[in-house]
């Protein structure tokens, strides 16, 4: 009797431990493999569909709480149809009613998570229709942009308008790939409107100054009979909106003001865009200038006249080039509010660890920037620059009452460590006081000589003008662009470009501006016609890179 009980309990034991052993081990490399759409039931371009439940399986098991915002099914319903979830399938049940002869398409975006986190590698759709065809039609192309994409469509009829399309919500919507590429199918006849836009810009208005939009070349896109797939429809998404606008204002010092910026001030501080007031007259500031470190920085310095006045307005006039505002309308109130300023003068720039780069046959500057505005008419300043002990002969000039510039008479050594030394009593800071110590000093050390290379092309075209080169570093080079006007014989030639990876853009100017033009939603303007050079452009310093031939035609 034991010995029948002994065995039942070690049966038993065994298996509950066989049981145990099916669960994989925990540890081991985490899953990043994207799900996948495997199959459909019924199977997608089905026809004579007539409702009930549309089965969608996956590759893996999903995250139950990232369907709901991931699955969208046009034409849309009055009530959509119900979404359940069943681990790694999806089941859609869709009304028994439906319209004849109508395809609807089931939209997957890449918010669909598997149970680990990881997204669909891109967005897919499925389609099936009511009668005996399915839509053909098909729009794609790619999107150029720094953060997760999408395109959204908009059919246009004779009951919508045509140009305020965007004020209605989109008939599709489509994420784009990791490659930047999209497809939209299933579509039916007819004319349409196209957008792309970036992830931060999801439901914002599309005419508003903070949606990032970017538009084709041509506004209307017709899908016929004639015409059933419309491919290379490219956009590109401005990184940044163009237009800028004043943010706020400091007034800490009695004549001294910031002012701060969306964007950097590069293409307008030249145009004089602030105005100052105090009760409707007008100030006239003694300086303006933008800040060498932060490009949407403006400071401005007042006459000694002013020092009574507690208030000031400041205004931005609108600056509008080629139809495009650079710059909104705007103004605010900035009160004075002083502070005691016992604060010691700084050096923000050079950094510790700072390198200075040098050329063969240029002297290159070291720009030197302080925290506080300096009294230059006050000030005999009194700097050392010292390479083994040695005194090196220099040249100094200001460049603002922030920035003092430094020139060696002679070129820099390469790849040489230097002293900066500069005597604290030989600058005057128009507030606060000067270095802590008599002396401030810094070391650093120069790089090895910077290379140039050049580049040299021919376009094939059937525009007679207006084209414009861009190319725009990479990596460490990124910050570097340069642009060059097409010849009439459909040459192009970049000198003197720093040594690095570069990607090429072409684009047809046609607002000639010398920029390239995203377009505008809110007044109906199409982009510029573009192309990207599909190939990393590798410029070798003291070489010229002759590139094949490259083709310049309309497309779509």
């Amino acid at each position: 009797m034991h010995f029948k009980i002994l065995t039942i309990i070690i049966f038993y034991n065994f298996i509950i431990i066989s049981c145990a052993a099916i669960k994989a081990p925990p540890g081991g490399p985490k899953d990043q493999t994207p799900p996948e759409l495997i199959e459909t039931i019924p199977a997608s371009g089905a026809v004579n569909f007539n409702g009930g439940k549309v089965e969608l399986i996956f590759s893996e098991y999903l995250d139950k709480n990232s369907i709901y915002k991931a699955i969208s099914v046009l034409p849309k319903f009055q009530n959509d149809p119900e979404i359940i979830f069943k681990g790694e399938k999806i089941l859609i049940d869709f009304p028994r009613e439906l319209l004849k002869n109508e395809t609807y398409v089931i939209s997957v975006n890449r918010k669909l998570r598997d149970e680990h986190g990881v997204s669909l590698a891109e967005g897919t759709q499925v389609a099936f229709s009511t009668g005996s065809k399915i839509n053909k039609g098909s729009i794609s192309g790619k999107v150029y942009g720094d953060q997760p994409r999408s395109v959204l469509l908009w059919k246009i009829d004779n009951s919508k308008d045509s140009i305020r399309y965007y004020l209605e919500p989109e008939d599709y919507i489509i994420d784009v790939s990791d490659e930047g590429t999209y497809n939209l199918n299933y579509l039916s006849a007819g004319v349409y409107r196209i957008a792309a836009i970036n992830e931060k810009s999801i439901g914002l208005p599309l005419d508003s100054k903070h949606a990032l939009v970017g538009l084709p070349w041509e506004n209307y896109l017709e899908i016929s009979n004639d015409v059933i797939s419309i491919n290379n429809v490219d956009m590109i998404i401005p990184s940044k909106s163009s237009q800028n606008k004043m943010l706020r204002a400091e007034w800490l010092y009695p004549l001294w003001i910031k002012v701060f910026f969306k964007n950097n001030l590069d293409d307008i501080i030249s145009k004089s865009p602030i105005k100052l007031f105090n009760d409707d007259i007008e100030i006239k500031p003694v300086n303006f200038f933008q800040d060498r470190l932060d490009r949407s920085l403006l400071h401005i310095t007042l006459e000694d006249t002013t020092e009574d006045l507690e208030s000031i307005i400041i205004k931005t006039e609108r600056v509008v080039q080629s139809g495009i505002i650079l710059l909104d309308s705007g103004q605010v109130l900035v009160s004075l509010n002083i502070q005691q300023d016992s604060t010691k003068l700084k050096i923000n720039y050079p950094e510790k660890g700072y390198t200075q780069a040098i050329q063969n046959d240029t002297i290159l500057p070291m720009y030197i920037d302080f925290s506080s505005l300096i009294n230059q008419k006050e000030s005999t300043v009194l700097v050392e620059l010292l390479k083994d002990s040695l005194l090196v002969p220099i040249n100094l000039r200001w460049d603002s009452p922030l920035t003092l510039v430094l020139t060696p008479k002679e070129n820099w050594s390469q790849n040489q460590k230097y002293i900066l030394i500069i005597h604290s009593n030989s600058l005057n800071p128009i507030y606060g006081n000067s270095f802590a110590d008599s002396t401030s000093s810094i070391n650093f050390s120069t790089s090895k000589p910077i290379r140039f290379g050049r580049i040299v092309g021919q376009l094939k075209s059937d525009f007679l003008e207006n084209i414009m080169i861009n190319i725009k570093g990479m990596g460490k080079n990124k910050s570097t662009e340069y642009f060059d006007k097409l010849e009439t014989d459909k040459t192009f030639f970049f000198d003197h470009i720093l040594e690095g990876d570069y990607k090429l853009t072409i684009f047809y100017d046609s607002d000639k501006n010398y920029r390239y033009s995203y377009g505008d939603i809110s007044i109906d303007k199409s982009a510029e016609f573009f192309f990207n050079y599909g190939d990393t452009i590798k410029v070798r310093g003291n070489w010229d890179l002759e590139l094949p031939d490259l083709e310049f035609f309309k497309k779509y």
